[in-house]
């Protein structure tokens, strides 16, 4: 029996670092070999449930994702209307709403002195992600490493390879990878190299 991913802000509260053990009533949590050095999977016990992936998958998934990024910390309204929009987006391209989260918050390694209080957990914010019918959510653990990659390794491994995108919903002030530097015309520039496509969220 191995562990979990000790690197995980909240990992304990979500998977109490066992194979099997429930994230909620209608969620189980297996580990699966996907990427090293472990990967975990959250699949639905039944009924039409958000599935968790801990770490980027090593291949697409079968259906095109519609992929947001963020923290997505206590999902309010202005989240809400976002995750609206990507399902609607994920129906229009027969795929679906992909969420890729941090944990813990970037700024606790950004800049720690400006980092907030987190409003919820981990496990709370997957709950709520599960609420607002997101189809899949993976959570990247943020460290230097994640920190220190170019915006177009991000763009390009984590967006559209890791989270199968065939379409990205992003703010128009998005920015992503070292120092910030990427936009959403490198965004728009990446996407169109793996055929996908942008869609500008304009925040409530």
């Amino acid at each position: 029996r191995q562990a979990c991913p000790a690197d995980f802000h909240d990992i304990t509260g979500v998977l109490e670092h066992r194979p099997g053990k429930q994230l909620a009533s209608s969620l189980w949590c297996v580990i699966t070999h996907q990427r090293a050095p472990l990967a975990l999977v959250c699949s639905p016990l039944s009924g039409d449930h958000v599935d968790v992936l801990f770490g980027l998958p090593e291949e697409r998934f079968s259906r095109p994702g519609a992929v947001a990024f963020g923290n997505f910390d206590g999902v309010h309204l202005g989240h809400r209307a976002l995750l609206r929009k990507l399902r609607d987006a994920a129906r229009a391209i027969d795929g679906q709403s992909v969420v890729i989260t941090f944990d813990p918050h970037p700024l606790t390694v950004l800049d720690p002195p400006r980092a907030p209080q987190p409003i919820d957990t981990l496990r709370g914010r997957l709950l709520h992600l599960d609420e607002a019918g997101v189809d899949r959510v993976i959570v990247l653990g943020f460290d230097a490493e994640l920190r220190d990659r170019s915006a177009h390794w991000f763009a390009t491994e984590v967006l559209c390879r890791g989270g199968s995108a065939g379409l990205i919903v992003a703010g128009y002030d998005c920015r992503f990878g070292r120092g910030g530097d990427g936009d959403i015309e490198l965004l728009r520039t990446v996407a169109a190299e793996h055929s996908a496509r942008v869609e500008l969220f304009r925040a409530i």
